[in-house]
């Protein structure tokens, strides 16, 4: 599971994202818009990386989806957590330990999320949303079903 430890807004991608977007001297809008975009891409990584379980890489098990039919999902459920990020938890001063996927890669495995994927995909992505923001315990930093 990857973890980032962070004290700047944001867990912006490794390799200093967030810097990046400060080093272009952009309006507060664009910068917001770059941090959006840097985390989401970020998420999605994070998402993918399911596809490299053990299982999958040493040919044990298959995938319950392929990359193909999951792509489109993956984007939309990051860039919605991406965001509220950045205006709802990012807010808080403070040093965040966050798993960038949360609780979402254990939820990839259930059978019921490919059959979810292909039969209702906005109720899929609602709940890959939720899995992220949610880890053995429950809900993270403070957050609870209705946010």
């Amino acid at each position: 599971a990857m973890l980032m430890l962070t004290a700047e807004p944001a867990n912006i991608m490794a390799g200093g994202t967030t810097r990046a977007c400060k080093a272009e001297q952009q309006t507060d809008l664009m910068l917001t818009a770059c941090e959006a975009k840097a985390a989401a891409l970020e998420v999605e990584a994070a998402y993918f990386s399911f596809f490299d379980h053990i299982s999958f890489r040493k040919g044990w098990k298959e995938p319950p989806f392929r990359r193909e039919e999951v792509t489109t999902a993956f984007q939309a459920a990051s860039h919605i957590v991406a965001q509220a990020r950045l205006e709802v938890l990012d807010g808080v001063e403070g040093i965040k330990l966050r798993q960038v996927e949360g609780s979402a890669r254990d939820w990839l495995h259930d059978p019921a999320a490919a059959s979810m994927l292909r039969e209702e995909p906005r109720r899929f992505v609602a709940a890959l949303v939720h899995a992220t923001f949610q880890d053995a315990h429950g809900y993270v930093e403070g957050l609870s079903t209705i946010e």
